[in-house]
């Protein structure tokens, strides 16, 4: 049970690492490692991210602009 439990915190311990280092590269702040092909992996992620934030940002801008349109229309009609 207890080499169970070290070689679960181990991999554990491992994937944080991992997940670590790849969070620092899409921070920016380990990149003096990676080779061309690895940097361009890293700018189609970041390309594609930006993507979906431009895409959302452009949805909850509209919902919002929906949202004062009716309050407008709403107390133009209650001021006539």
């Amino acid at each position: 049970m207890q080499l169970e439990n070290s070689t679960s915190y181990t991999m554990s311990s491992n994937e944080i690492e991992e997940k670590t280092l790849e969070l620092r590269k899409i921070k920016g702040e380990e990149l003096h490692g990676m080779d061309i092909e690895e940097l361009q992996k890293l700018e189609k992620v970041l390309e594609v991210g930006l993507s979906r934030v431009l895409e959302t940002k452009g949805e909850r801008f509209l919902d919002e602009i929906t949202v004062l349109q009716r309050k407008g229309a709403q107390l133009m009609a209650e001021n006539q």
